[in-house]
């Protein structure tokens, strides 16, 4: 926006959007405008038939929908995905002895005991419950891969 004396240049794309606005506001005043007129010209009699007549195509639009949801005879879903995993061009790899070399396995101990080291002051509680807030799930995962390494450490 730019300022210029006590008007401010709003831009071409905020100049289209006020007249947008400004033809739906039209719209909208004619049409209630319109309305007002025919049922102004209307009858009581014929104000309640026009209320009437709503009211059984509503009640009878929202029966064949209730109708069509509880019959489930369509299938709203057109296109239906298949999940498949893919497969490997060279087959499965073997998994060798001692894959994971002691490296690994003391890196995960060391990180377990960073974490437990965390618990023992309340700064260190409070960036442990951040960590664990923002890594929802990483003790699990580790535990998890540490159980792995420990299974193909024992074969």
């Amino acid at each position: 926006m730019k300022k210029q004396g006590n008007k401010i240049n709003r831009g071409r794309g905020d100049h289209i959007a006020g007249k947008l606005a400004a033809a739906i506001h039209a719209v909208q005043k004619r049409w209630s405008e319109a309305m007002g007129q025919f049922f102004a010209k209307l009858s009581l009699k014929g104000r309640w038939t026009v209320l009437a007549g709503f009211i059984l195509l509503m009640i009878g639009l929202n029966g064949y929908l209730i109708a069509e949801a509880i019959s489930g005879k369509k299938d709203y879903l057109d296109s239906k995905v298949k999940i498949s995993i893919p497969v490997m061009p060279d087959g499965p790899k073997q998994v060798k002895d001692n894959i994971l070399p002691d490296e690994i396995t003391s890196r995960i101990k060391s990180f377990k005991a960073q974490m437990d080291s965390l618990s023992e002051t309340p700064e260190g509680r409070r960036k442990r419950d951040s960590i664990l807030n923002t890594r929802k799930g990483l003790v699990d995962s580790i535990a998890v891969i540490d159980e792995l390494y420990q299974q193909l450490n024992n074969q």
